[in-house]
């Protein structure tokens, strides 16, 4: 009770209150948004950000690779005529049909091209290749959500390199199956992690750009896409065997893993909406030196917690 008393009797100066509301002011007029950040203090476009787009988006091209390998692992290969009956094989052994041939009457060119010949899944057997094929895309459905998902809890670095990890293992299990059934099942994880793979790179590429350039350079991330499908193109004109080309795909995304996720930061637009404010202005420091920008004599200026911004100043 005295306290309260000698706190309701202790007068107020107007000199107090001038004081309190000029250190209010001037804190909430040194807060900036992240949008405003880039704009004014790092650079909307600049070698930082041009950096982390290229290697971020870049994992577009592992995530086509494990995507669309079955079009070269689960293709039906070339095969031959093998009876000596001319009315089966014909001239030369040109028969089309091969369900209207017995199994001694034919065999393939090479039995490990893929999972097709090496398992024979022709004629009554057929069915098999597009279910793998909807294997991969019931794992691609839920990996899509989920990790991306996971993008908005644990980051979109710990998102795509998972993402990445699962695919990979699943690809690496699946090239390692000592049958159909098996190959079937990794086929899930395979689609679930390349389902996460594009969510999470698309938003920890784009992010860290300004608003003008987001949407031009998020377009862009294409690219990749269609440099990954040539570069598989040409790969699989060299690797014939299905085995040895899943491997060497699984290989090619750990590469990618490997070296490009110690340069490639989380994203400072999620670190801020995470509360995370430090690690983010930490991050944008170095973009701005990156990016040859001329710090303030005190540094970066505040940046507004996700709490205190409107939700339009974050889109």
């Amino acid at each position: 009770m005295q306290s309260l008393e000698m706190s309701s009797s202790t007068p107020i100066s107007e000199d107090d209150t001038d004081r309190g509301t000029e250190g209010e002011s001037t804190s909430t007029r040194n807060a900036i948004t992240l949008d405003e950040m880039l704009s004014l203090h790092v650079g909307e476009n600049g070698k930082a950000q041009l950096r982390h787009f290229l290697l971020s988006s870049m994992a577009w091209v592992p995530a086509v690779m494990l995507t669309l390998m079955s079009v070269f692992t689960e293709r039906t290969p070339e095969w031959r005529c093998t009876s000596d009956d001319n009315t089966l094989c014909g001239i030369g052994g040109n028969v089309t049909d091969i369900c209207s041939l017995g199994d001694d009457d034919w065999e393939w060119e090479s039995k490990s091209a893929s999972v097709v010949s090496e398992w024979d899944l022709v004629c009554n057997d057929a069915w098999k290749v597009t279910f793998a094929d909807s294997m991969f895309f019931v794992g691609f459905f839920f990996g899509a959500g989920l990790l991306g998902q996971l993008a908005d809890i644990k980051g979109r670095w710990v998102a795509m390199y998972m993402s990445l990890a699962i695919a990979a293992t699943g690809a690496a299990a699946s090239a390692a199956s000592l049958g159909y059934w098996q190959y079937l099942i990794f086929k899930l994880p395979i689609g679930f992690g390349c389902g996460g793979v594009g969510v999470a790179s698309f938003v920890l590429s784009t992010e860290p750009l300004g608003a003008k350039w987001r949407a031009f350079l998020g377009i862009a991330t294409q690219y990749w896409w269609a440099s990954g499908i040539c570069f598989m193109s040409g790969v699989a004109a060299i690797v014939t065997e299905w085995r040895t080309l899943t491997f060497f795909f699984v290989f090619l995304t750990g590469t990618y893993a490997i070296f490009s996720s110690p340069l490639v930061k989380e994203s400072p637009r999620w670190l801020l909406i995470s509360g995370e404010v430090e690690k983010a202005h930490a991050i944008l420091t170095t973009y701005a030196k990156v990016n040859d920008k001329t710090l303030p004599p005190e540094g970066l200026p505040p940046l507004v917690s996700i709490l205190e911004t409107p939700s339009s100043a974050l889109k």
